[in-house]
């Protein structure tokens, strides 16, 4: 999860490295030389200039995992040598660039780095650095990078303790030790891990008792810093305070019904793409909830989202569902809206299977299942 550089990155003092495929940064006696090769021997320097990388300074762990990234990137993307490659110099490419990336974050993650320690547990399973999954050995390295304090690796190691050997966790399961790590990573400043911790004490998860007074207070903790990757203590809190939370009770004597604020978290969460929080402001729009008018300006917002439905942009594709926003749209006299329901009922191609689809006999089931992992 590190920081991502350009294609030339240099370090402080001045010394030059080379990224995969960025632009080849020489010294003037380099350049000359160059200029004094013909173009095929310049083409020849160029392309195995890569596959040798060499951070500019050893002794900087951020800027060596960096590099380490974007040789993983290269294997993907440059071991081809833009299509001039043929399958066993792309292979062979591909394996340079992931070695020498395995290399250096091993390198890293044995000199106690956390970030490296955490970019290797994460790489185990995913093939990124053509590591065979291990889920003992990932979980021994995020709780090594926890124990450094890196807050991403105590989440991780908090979801291990809690899902167990069985589920890929890597340990045993430990509710008490997921808990404390679940803690120790939102004091961390882990998003994730706040919103985890309030749903806990909201919900009474992994053997806690209920403490709503707690729980709002790392709701609202984890909605300050909300993001597009965690959106759901926004839209846990709207909720809350819109009387529609199904652990309701437990926050009933710390949590007044504001509809305002209900309104504002959804409209927050909405914006950074959460769908349950679409849906919810859809449907206070459509019947007036929450105090919004019912706007039948949002038929143009309804057939849109008819037609991103049908097609699966950025959701599932479902005729049934791009029916239902048409319908919505036609009931205000929109006319475009009446003549693709008409097209569709009349026989549109059928809806692909198996698919999720979100409709209001199945937000309820989904919003109540909503706990990060």
């Amino acid at each position: 999860m590190g920081p991502s550089g350009g294609n030339n990155m240099m370090s402080p003092g001045g010394s030059n490295t080379m990224s995969p495929g960025g632009n080849n940064m020489m010294s003037p006696a380099d350049q000359r030389k160059n200029n004094m090769m013909s173009p095929v021997e310049q083409r020849k320097n160029e392309d195995a200039l890569p596959h040798h990388p060499t951070p500019a300074r050893p002794q900087d762990k951020e800027l060596q995992l960096r590099l380490a990234k974007k040789l993983v990137e290269a294997a993907a993307v440059l071991a081809d040598e833009g299509g001039r490659a043929d399958p066993k110099t792309r292979n062979k490419n591909r394996e340079r660039y992931t070695l020498e990336a395995h290399k250096i974050v091993k390198k890293l993650a044995h000199n106690k780095y956390p970030e490296a320690m955490f970019y290797l547990a994460d790489s185990m399973g995913s093939g990124q650095l053509g590591l065979d999954a291990n889920e003992k050995e990932a979980f021994s390295l995020y709780l090594e990078a926890a124990k450094l304090g890196h807050c991403q690796a105590a989440y991780r190691t908090a979801v291990c303790c809690e899902i167990g050997a069985e589920d890929g966790g890597g340990t045993r399961k430990d509710p008490v030790k997921a808990v404390q790590w679940y803690k120790r990573a939102a004091a961390l400043g882990d998003v994730a891990a706040m919103y985890k911790m309030g749903m806990i004490q909201l919900k009474g998860l992994l053997n806690q008792p209920k403490s709503p007074h707690e729980a709002i207070a790392w709701l609202k903790r984890a909605a300050e810093h909300a993001d597009e990757e965690n959106p759901h203590a926004l839209h846990e809190l709207a909720l809350l305070y819109s009387n529609k939370a199904t652990s309701r009770d437990a926050a009933a004597d710390v949590v007044a019904r504001d509809e305002r604020y209900a309104f504002d978290m959804f409209k927050k969460a909405a914006e950074l793409g959460y769908k349950f929080s679409q849906f919810r402001l859809g449907e206070a729009f459509e019947y007036g909830h929450l105090g919004c008018p019912v706007d039948p300006r949002n038929s143009i917002a309804w057939f849109a989202m008819g037609y991103y439905t049908e097609v699966g942009i950025g959701c599932p594709r479902s005729l049934e569902e791009a029916k239902r926003w048409y319908g919505r749209a036609a009931s205000y006299n929109f006319p475009k809206a009446r003549e693709r329901l008409e097209e569709l009922k009349k026989g549109g191609a059928k809806v692909q299977k198996g698919r999720e689809r979100l409709s209001r006999s199945n937000q309820k089931e989904h919003e109540e299942n909503c706990v990060v992992m």
